[in-house]
């Protein structure tokens, strides 16, 4: 698996992997889940920053962070996340 974005054989969903400090969230202007499998990032909000581990996820939605830096990375222990894209066709898909 790559530094960054890696696309899946799944439809909406990317994993992303870091084992530098600078984390580049998914850049799209639709909503997302962005869920922590390994590691700890920090994401600076205009209101603050907010500390993720694993388990807990960011909903772009509500507040989409200006950077984040994962805290505690190597090549041996990596950032893992997994990305859910959502779009609007996707809620007329389950009708």
């Amino acid at each position: 698996m790559s530094e960054g974005g890696n696309t899946t054989p799944i439809p909406y969903v990317s994993i992303y992997r870091y084992t530098q400090k600078d984390i580049i969230l998914p850049e799209t202007t639709n909503p997302f889940v962005f869920l922590i499998l390994s590691g700890t990032m920090r994401l600076h909000f205009s209101s603050g920053f907010k500390e993720y581990s694993p388990g807990h996820f960011m909903i772009s939605a509500i507040d989409s962070p200006l950077t984040g830096q994962a805290l505690s990375v190597s090549e041996d222990s990596p950032f893992l996340a997994i990305s859910i894209n959502f779009f609007i066709e996707m809620s007329f898909q389950s009708c």
